[in-house]
């Protein structure tokens, strides 16, 4: 049965919501990933007898995360490699 999921997206998460639809769709190509306009929220369209409603959520928070972290951390990143 089809299902949606919409995740809310925190305002200083907002950067980040492209960047982690890139990387769901990769890790979730059967699930429709995409971004609200209206609310901002990531959404999915997915199928519930492949997927949980909750794990989904869970994906998208941090996946949301994981690229906030890796934009914070880039110049710390850049600073050691030019010192090796």
């Amino acid at each position: 049965m089809k299902r949606s999921v919409a995740v809310p997206v925190p305002t200083r998460f907002t950067a980040y919501s492209d960047a982690a639809l890139v990387r769901l769709r990769y890790l979730y190509p059967e699930v429709n990933w995409f971004l609200d306009p209206g609310t901002g929220n990531l959404c999915a369209e997915y199928d519930s007898d492949t997927h949980s409603n909750h794990t989904l959520i869970q994906e998208a928070s941090f996946q949301l995360y994981r690229e906030k972290l890796h934009e914070d951390t880039i110049d710390i990143r850049r600073r050691i490699y030019e010192a090796i």
